[in-house]
């Protein structure tokens, strides 16, 4: 047996010419936003203890002001999608469903605008919030409200989350129905736990015992809107630990490594047209106290004196035809006694003993 408020006659007589109501919000003709009257509003505290707050319209200065006014998220439209049918479609209007926002574990903080007796929800009387076909993430915790003039001021009635068609899933605590709402908290492992479904449908169900009624123990019940739980909008970290590619852990090590590799060989360049590396003149090979490279003389490969006679060297290497010879260095003297141009000349004989032996 269902539970409906009673109509007046005249109501009841024109109610079968009147167009369904449709309980989705659809989008004002060319864009126009025509202002409504304040929103009321239910402020939750981390506890999960309610407000109601209606906003007051005065007059200051001669100018009209809202006090207590609704927050901006609760106020302002959005093109958002739903799904009633199963069939994605879009819609503006205010947000389709309300989750708590406190930051503290378990915290139930939040807002969400009051349910009313002229929140126009269709079929789905008397719940508001969720709308039919909102997709709901898992570890949040979301707002099921319905509108308490729907029922007497003693009722006292429960909540069911329906799993499927015939299947209860969770079963709330007897709640009053002046309470007007009731936060439910997504298990985390809610999908996961069900072969991670890409999404799963759930449904909301009220149901109390009326003792107004004549009848012993006269059960009622409203089923409320369908929804969809989905899996969270992965942010950047939660893609990066999900086994895909991290193309920007990949790209910044390689264009690293190649600047590297381009600045060592502008380096090895230099150093060999130079003999200096660049920004670094302590490397400079040049140096006469020490080194070796192509940049030195030949006399300072050799360790010469000024004279040009190798100053340490106990031999020469002479290349010919015929190979290699060493001679000694003492052998390259001038002769005793010569002094001047009146000796013999070592060196020249040293080369004409060269030439016969070719």
């Amino acid at each position: 047996m269902l539970h409906q408020p009673t109509l007046s006659l005249s109501l009841a007589l024109t109610l079968p010419f009147l167009p369904l109501a449709i309980s989705l919000p659809q989008p004002a003709a060319g864009g126009i936003t025509v202002s409504s009257a304040p929103v009321v509003w239910v402020s939750v505290d981390a506890s999960g203890s309610a407000t109601t707050i209606t906003p007051a319209v005065i007059t200051t200065e001669g100018h009209l002001t809202t006090v207590s006014t609704a927050p901006d998220d609760l106020r302002g439209t959005a093109t958002y999608t739903l799904s009633p049918g199963g069939r994605a479609s879009t819609y503006t209007g205010v947000a389709p469903v309300a989750k708590a926002t406190g930051t503290a574990a378990g915290s139930l903080e939040g807002v969400f605008p009051a349910c009313g007796a002229e929140a126009n929800v269709g079929v789905v009387e008397p719940f508001c919030l969720p709308k039919a076909g909102s997709e709901l993430h898992p570890g949040k915790t979301y707002y099921i409200t319905w509108s308490p003039s729907y029922f007497t001021s003693q009722t006292l009635l429960t909540l069911q989350i329906l799993y499927s068609s015939t299947s209860t899933g969770f079963t709330s605590p007897p709640l009053p129905a002046s309470q007007g709402f009731y936060p439910w908290p997504i298990p985390p492992d809610f999908l996961s736990s069900r072969g991670n479904p890409a999404s799963y449908n759930v449904s909301f169900l009220l149901a109390w015992s009326d003792d107004d009624t004549p009848e012993e123990n006269d059960l009622f019940s409203r089923r409320g809107p369908a929804v969809f739980i989905t899996p969270n909008s992965a942010p950047h970290e939660e893609k990066k630990s999900s086994g895909g590619v991290n193309v920007v852990g990949i790209a910044v090590p390689v264009v690293v490594v190649g600047v590297l590799a381009l600045l060592a060989g502008m380096c090895f360049l230099t150093y060999r047209r130079t003999g200096a590396v660049p920004l670094a003149g302590a490397f400079n090979h040049r140096s006469s106290s020490a080194g070796y490279g192509v940049g030195q003389s030949r006399g300072e490969r050799v360790g010469a004196d000024a004279g040009g006679w190798p100053r340490d060297n106990k031999s020469e290497t002479n290349v010919n035809a015929g190979g290699v010879e060493l001679t000694d260095r003492d052998s390259w003297g001038v002769a005793a006694g010569g002094g001047g141009g009146g000796g013999r000349n070592v060196f020249r004989e040293e080369v004409e003993r060269q030439e016969r032996l070719r």
